[in-house]
């Protein structure tokens, strides 16, 4: 079997048994805040809190790529256009 196979299933079981803890997911607003001269971040930080809904179903980037505001400057340069 592959090394870097091995190393994932050994770190998955690790986490599985509660010896290491999972790094918190960061949200795009998040990440942009570490890099705030990053345009691409920060388009999608403004389109994640624009249309953002977790109980809408699907993740952030595919509810933005569904975006049907075509009035929005950002809306030909959104993630995943």
């Amino acid at each position: 079997m592959n090394k870097g196979v091995e190393a994932l299933k050994e770190y998955q079981a690790k986490v599985a048994r509660g010896e290491i803890e999972r790094p918190k997911q960061r949200n795009p607003i998040e990440r942009s805040q570490d890099e705030p001269k990053s345009k691409a971040k920060a388009i999608e930080a403004k389109c994640y809190d624009c249309i953002y809904d977790p109980l809408a179903g699907g993740n952030w980037r595919t509810q933005v790529k569904n975006c049907e505001c075509v009035d929005c400057p950002l809306w030909k340069v959104r993630p995943g256009a």
